[in-house]
């Protein structure tokens, strides 16, 4: 399991490729990853601007006016920035 430290440089790492960005497509590869999902996630996130990526703990928060992404890695998540044209790997169990 990710320790705080690993936590807090993910988020860090990631905040400068989504902070102050549009969601303009969202996908969900698995439904049910450590709680269902809703049915409508991508629908309700496209459009929506990202204004704060942070952490509580070693949950990952990234948030918008009208959102709240939780993400808890779990013993070996991972979060990646990847280029439009790139595969998906085996685990990319959500994208946006």
């Amino acid at each position: 399991m990710p320790e705080l430290p690993e936590v807090q440089t993910i988020v860090d790492g990631i905040e400068p490729y989504l902070l102050k960005k549009k969601i303009i497509s969202c996908n969900v590869y698995v439904k049910k990853l450590r709680w269902k999902l809703q049915n409508d996630l991508c629908e309700k996130l496209t459009g929506l601007k990202i204004s704060n990526v942070s952490r509580r703990a070693k949950y990952i928060i990234i948030s918008g006016e009208k959102f709240y992404l939780t993400i808890h890695l779990g013993m070996t998540g991972t979060l990646r920035i990847a280029k439009k044209n790139d595969s998906r790997k085996k685990h990319d169990n959500f994208e946006i």
